[in-house]
């Protein structure tokens, strides 16, 4: 059969966003395919034949075409913009670009390895960094009371309503910025091609790519923005009302700085977690 399958075709998707309306046409090259030309076919109505000049093509839809097996339409429309584009975007702040170039390439292991290692349960990584913070603050003080003097009520709490890792301090410009096409199968191997973290109280990279993956499950989270001390995730819809206390309780064990160094509470997190569709880290 692959001696008949020789032809190239080129297929365009057309794709709406619901949120903007913006409409976009995926370019899709497929090779291996069978491509009939100069073909007639005649038709007759009313009484009436007409010759038609067909082009056919046949498509083997049990191959794989870029290591990509065929979707019908309607579930190709449902895959997120990484998986139909072929990569995910990013955008990385390069006010220092020591710090992209120190992980990126002085810093680099090898992206196979790094990608065929074990990925640890991201639920257990976010929820094993609060067991032992729990165990470590109220061994510190015993009088604590966890759940009103450390989580809070959820109550309060700003929605963010944009991303804003790649602004300047002042909040008056953005930084210079890389916009990365991430070659990547799935959105937390972003963080194989890019290690980030392993510094201070921020997570290692495998960690980020573990917890990466459980947000991406549990809530469709996907990394935006990424900057020296910064990681910014996009939702497509807030976090529940019922699990934004949790989400918050594993974010703030994930990253105690957007608690103790910003919004002052737990439940002021929840608060505003419930009505994001951005997510905001913060290492100091």
């Amino acid at each position: 059969m692959s001696v008949l399958f020789t032809d190239t075709m080129t297929v365009y998707n057309y794709h709406r966003d619901p949120d903007t309306g913006q409409e976009t046409w995926n370019r899709s090259v497929v090779r291996g395919v069978q491509w009939s030309h100069n073909k007639s076919e005649v038709t007759t109505t009313d009484g009436v034949q007409t010759e038609s000049k067909v082009e056919k093509i046949t498509v083997d839809f049990q191959r794989k075409y870029g290591n990509k097996p065929y979707l019908p339409p309607q579930e190709y429309a449902k895959l997120p913009d990484g998986e139909r584009e072929g990569f995910w975007p990013l955008l990385i702040s390069m006010w220092n670009s020591r710090w992209f170039l120190d992980f990126a390439v002085y810093r680099r292991q090898s992206r196979e390895e790094l990608l065929s290692a074990p990925l640890p349960d991201g639920r257990e990584v976010v929820r094993r960094r609060l067991r032992d913070w729990r165990a470590e603050i109220t061994s510190e003080d015993p009088s604590l009371n966890w759940r009103e003097d450390v989580l809070g009520k959820m109550e309060g709490g700003k929605p963010r309503t944009r991303l804003s890792g790649f602004w300047d301090y002042r909040h008056v410009e953005t930084e210079p910025l890389l916009l990365a096409e991430i070659p990547a199968k799935n959105p937390w191997e972003v963080f194989a091609w890019l290690p980030f973290g392993g510094w201070n109280e921020c997570p290692a990279p495998e960690e980020h790519r573990a917890a990466a993956k459980y947000w991406y499950k549990e809530y469709g989270a996907v990394p935006a923005v990424m900057a020296p001390d910064i990681l910014e995730y996009i939702l497509p819809a807030p976090v529940p009302q019922e699990r934004a206390m949790e989400a918050a309780m594993e974010q703030y064990f994930f990253c105690a700085d957007i608690v103790d160094q910003g919004v002052g509470s737990v439940g002021a997190l929840a608060g505003g977690l419930a009505q994001s569709k951005f997510w905001y880290f913060w290492w100091d």
